[in-house]
């Protein structure tokens, strides 16, 4: 049931984070919170840093956010993550 709850909390938010997220393109010094259902060493928060790029934990590592939204944040972490983590992968970038 704890793990009903949380992945519909997990939808909910990207849901709500979607609204406005095709509207935004992150910028540098932007912050970001990526969470990764059942997988809580690869939540983070950071900011996009002078190069335009945002740091993650391994395996996803370097990711490049200038100019992206948070969808396509989304996705690049989806890629990255594919090759190690069987299944459907819930991920929220806010």
């Amino acid at each position: 049931m704890k793990h009903i709850l949380h992945l519909i909390l997990i939808t909910m938010l990207v849901a709500i984070s979607q609204v406005h997220a095709d509207e935004y393109t992150l910028g540098i010094e932007d912050v970001i919170s990526v969470s990764v259902w059942e997988q809580p060493d690869l939540n983070s928060t950071v900011t996009v840093g002078p190069d335009g790029t945002v740091t993650l934990p391994q395996p996803v590592g370097i990711i490049r956010a200038e100019g992206a939204t948070t969808p396509q944040i989304s996705d690049a972490i989806r890629e990255k993550l594919a090759p190690y983590i069987l299944g459907e992968l819930h991920i929220a970038v806010q």
